[in-house]
C-alpha cells in the first residue's frame, strides 16, 4: 500500500484550516480527514521509547476514531509500532477513511489539524515528504472567534501571546522547510478564492477546478460542528471584518496595540488609538475592563460549557 503524500495545514486554531482543508479535499486525489492529533502522539511516544506496543498505539488513536466514525480492528496494524513502519500504520487508518468516504487511488492526505504548525520538525522528521500550508488570519477576527469558546484565551491579553507562539512556529516552520512549506491568508481566500486556490493547487503538484469552491468534501462530526458553521458554505467576504462590530471596542483595541508590529507585517489595517498611558478615567476604564475579564474568566469557561452542551443537543436533534 503506497504511503499518501501528507500535506498539513496549520495555523493558529480558528484561523481557517477546516474551510481550507475542505476545498483542497474536494479533489478526486486528495482526502481530507478530522483532526488528528494522535499523529503527533504515536511521534513523541516513538521518540521516547523507540517503539509501541500495538495495543498502545490502538489506545492512542482510538480516542479521535468517534470523530472519523471508524472502528478499527487491531489485527490490522503490527503488533509492535516501530520508526520504521509507524507511517505505514496511519496510512492504513487514513486509507480506511477514504475507504468510508467511497475514495478511491487517492493521493494525498489532508489534514488540517492547527497544531500542525506547532508540531512541524517532528511531522517533517517522519514525513520527509510533507508539505505545509501556514494559514493566517488577522488576529482581531481570530480573537472574535476564540474568545467566546469553552476553550483557549477568554481575554485580549490572554490572546496576544497564545496568537504570538502560533504565528512564531509558523514562521520557524516557513523558514525550515523554505519550498516546502507555503504562506496564505484566509482574507485572500475569501477575496479572491479563485486565485488563492490556484496558487495552493499549484504549490501541491495538483490540477485546479473552480468546483473547488463548490464542492467542498468535509463535513465536521456533529460535536464539532457547531464550531464549523461556515465550513461547506461558499465563501462569504463579510465576515472579513465582522470582528469590527463583534468584538469589545476596549478588546479591539487592547490587541491592535499589543500585535501592533505584527498587524502592519501582514499587511492588516492597524487601528491607530493607543492604550492610555495616563491615570484618566479612560485608563481606569481599561483597567477594569481587562481585570474583569480576567476574575469572570473561570466561570465564563464554565458557563460556555453549559451553553456548548445545549448546542450539541439541538445539533443532534436537527441531525437526527
Amino acid at each position: 500500500m503506497d504511503i499518501l503524500q501528507p500535506i498539513f495545514i496549520g495555523g493558529c486554531p480558528r484561523s481557517g484550516t477546516t474551510m481550507l482543508g475542505s476545498m483542497i479535499g474536494s479533489m478526486s486525489s486528495c482526502i481530507v480527514t478530522p483532526e488528528s492529533i494522535f499523529k503527533q502522539q504515536c511521534f513523541t511516544k516513538l521518540d521516547q521509547l523507540g517503539s509501541i506496543s500495538n495495543a498502545e498505539f490502538l489506545k492512542i488513536i482510538t480516542f479521535e476514531m468517534p470523530f472519523w466514525n471508524l472502528k478499527l480492528d487491531d489485527k490490522i496494524f503490527p503488533q509492535i509500532i516501530t520508526n520504521e513502519n509507524i507511517t505505514s500504520s496511519i496510512n492504513i487508518v487514513i486509507q480506511q477513511y477514504a475507504d468510508y468516504k467511497s475514495k478511491k487511488n487517492v493521493k494525498y492526505w489532508i489534514d488540517h489539524t492547527p497544531p500542525n504548525i506547532l508540531s512541524s520538525l517532528i511531522l517533517g522528521k517522519y514525513y520527509p515528504e510533507a508539505k505545509f500550508i501556514h494559514l493566517i488570519r488577522d488576529p482581531r477576527a481570530v480573537a472574535n472567534s476564540v474568545i467566546p469558546k469553552a476553550w483557549g484565551p477568554n481575554s485580549p491579553i490572554q490572546f496576544t501571546n497564545w496568537w504570538k507562539q502560533h504565528i512564531a512556529e509558523g514562521l520557524k516552520t516557513e523558514e525550515y522547510f523554505k519550498e516546502k512549506c507555503i504562506r496564505v491568508f484566509y482574507e485572500d481566500l475569501l477575496s479572491n478564492p479563485d486565485l488563492g486556490m490556484k496558487r495552493i493547487c499549484d504549490f501541491i503538484g495538483i490540477e485546479f477546478h473552480s468546483n473547488l469552491l463548490l464542492k467542498q468534501d468535509f463535513q465536521p462530526h456533529i460535536n464539532t460542528k457547531y464550531q464549523h458553521l461556515l465550513v461547506g458554505r461558499m465563501p462569504d467576504t463579510s465576515r472579513l471584518k465582522g470582528y469590527e462590530t463583534e468584538l469589545h471596542p476596549i478588546s479591539q483595541i487592547q490587541i491592535s496595540s499589543i500585535l501592533k508590529e505584527w498587524i502592519i507585517f501582514f499587511g492588516y489595517d492597524s487601528i491607530h488609538t493607543k492604550m492610555p498611558d495616563k491615570c484618566t478615567i479612560l485608563k481606569l476604564k481599561w483597567l477594569l475592563h481587562t481585570c474583569t475579564q480576567i476574575v469572570l474568566s473561570p466561570f465564563r469557561r464554565k458557563l460556555l460549557r453549559i451553553q456548548k452542551k445545549k448546542q450539541l443537543r439541538h445539533l443532534k436533534r436537527n441531525f437526527l
